[in-house]
This record gives C-alpha cells, sequence and structure tokens, in this order.
C-alpha cells in the first residue's frame, strides 16, 4: 500500500526507550485543512493525540497478528483536530504482544 511511501519512520533512542516511550513533533498549518488522516502503524499498542485530544476513544489497538508475516496499521479521520497554526501530534507506545519474554509463534523475543 502506498500509504506509507513517503513516511518518515521513528524510534526511540536507547535514552528514551522504556514501558511507555513518548514521540511529539509539533508543526504549522497556513491554510484551511480540507481532510486530515492519520496513519498508525506500530508493533504493539499506541494512544494518539492530536493538540492534546485523543484521536480515538479505543484502547489496546493494533490488533496482535504474527508481525514476521503481517504488520496491520490503524487509519483516523482527524481533520476536525487540525486547527490554522501551530498544531502538534504526540504518541505514547507500549510493546503489546510484540515484544513479550516468554515464548510465541517458536520465538522467544520479536527479530
Amino acid at each position: 500500500m502506498d500509504n506509507f511511501k513517503n513516511c518518515k519512520w521513528i524510534a526511540a533512542s536507547k535514552a528514551e526507550t522504556g514501558p511507555a516511550p513518548m514521540f511529539r513533533k509539533t508543526f504549522d498549518i497556513e491554510k484551511t485543512v480540507k481532510k486530515a488522516t492519520l496513519y498508525a502503524c506500530g508493533l504493539g499498542y499506541g494512544l494518539y493525540y492530536i493538540n492534546g485530544q485523543s484521536v480515538t476513544d479505543d484502547v489496546l489497538l493494533t490488533p496482535v497478528t504474527r508481525y514476521d508475516l503481517t504488520v496491520l496499521y490503524n487509519s483516523y479521520d482527524v481533520t476536525t483536530l487540525i486547527k490554522a497554526g501551530k498544531n502538534a501530534v504526540g504518541a505514547m507506545l507500549g510493546n503489546g504482544w510484540y515484544c513479550t519474554l516468554y515464548p510465541r509463534w517458536d520465538t522467544y523475543k520479536a527479530p
């Protein structure tokens, strides 16, 4: 799928790793936004915010898959959360089933 073709991937540095790394990015919007979609692809769980507002009421997303074969993503219409001027997007991440310390699918740790 081309949704992620021009994306900039992010990851926690060694200093930022812990039980729930958090990311935040600010950006400016000069014109009225007609449509905005947040695509979130993660190998565990995530909570996503724009301008301090939760993107969804859902919790414990993304569904568990066999990560060496399939990685799912969620898409959210965030048009109403984006405003003219300065904006901020944030994510708080967690391992979920991706990185467990006990056997699953014949491995002990995610590759």
